[in-house]
């Protein structure tokens, strides 16, 4: 398997850990969200999971346009969604 496959599962995981754990954070733990511009669309979770796999997506064209111009830099755009997806889920794990 390729690392890009692996990256790009990897942040579908996160990014399907984002919605979970924002939801439960929203509808069980009481929270608020923090983000103005998210706060328009995480009440609902099925939107709010499409939201994140349109971004999937983005991130997805974006990696093969850099690819285009750079050959293997693609990786590091998944890379970096990546890694900002890691910082989310951890922080509203905690």
């Amino acid at each position: 398997m390729n690392t890009r496959r692996l990256q790009f599962g990897l942040l579908l995981v996160l990014l399907v850990g984002d919605v979970v754990t924002t939801t439960h954070a929203l509808q069980e733990a009481g929270c608020r969200e923090g983000n103005p511009v998210a706060a328009v669309f995480v009440w609902s979770p099925l939107l709010h999971l499409i939201i994140k796999l349109s971004f999937a997506g983005v991130v997805l064209l974006l990696a093969r346009q850099a690819d285009r111009m750079v050959p293997g830099s693609g990786t590091w755009c998944v890379a970096a969604a990546v890694g900002l997806y890691m910082v989310v889920v951890a922080n509203n794990l905690l």
